[in-house]
């Protein structure tokens, strides 16, 4: 089991911005789901690698700027704002996949208060919203 309290210790390799990003998740997992099982800690270590290059790449843009000039003196789109794109959309999949996304959150707390009669009905009512 994963606890919030945890996180500093186990991903201590980390940027400290990485390491608060994976707090706010594991308590959002801890709140929808109670506990977080031991088997999430793969995915939060690949998160946590996909944060770090979010992070570096971000360090990297706002140091050099969004177009950077080659030794030729052409100017070219910094490549950390390409890197800023990917990590950014692998990291939201990943937060999607997780459940923690806000509509995740209200789907999972609406099936929770549903009567077990009702979990089929109300699960495709909230899939199909």
């Amino acid at each position: 089991m994963i606890k919030s309290e945890d996180v500093d210790k186990q991903f201590k390799q980390y940027d400290k911005r990485t390491v608060r990003c994976i707090k706010m998740l594991v308590d959002a997992l801890e709140y929808n789901d109670s506990v977080v099982p031991e088997y999430y800690y793969m995915s939060l270590e690949l998160l946590a690698v996909q944060l770090d290059i979010y992070f570096n790449a971000y360090d990297t843009m706002k140091k050099d700027g969004l177009f950077i000039k080659t030794k030729s003196g052409k100017t070219e789109r910094n490549a950390a704002v390409l890197i800023l794109q990917q990590s950014y959309t692998k990291i939201m999949d990943m937060i999607k996949e997780s459940g923690a996304t806000s509509m995740a959150r209200r789907r999972m707390n609406r099936l929770k208060h549903a009567s077990k009669e009702d979990n089929a009905t109300k699960l495709l009512e909230i899939l199909s919203e």
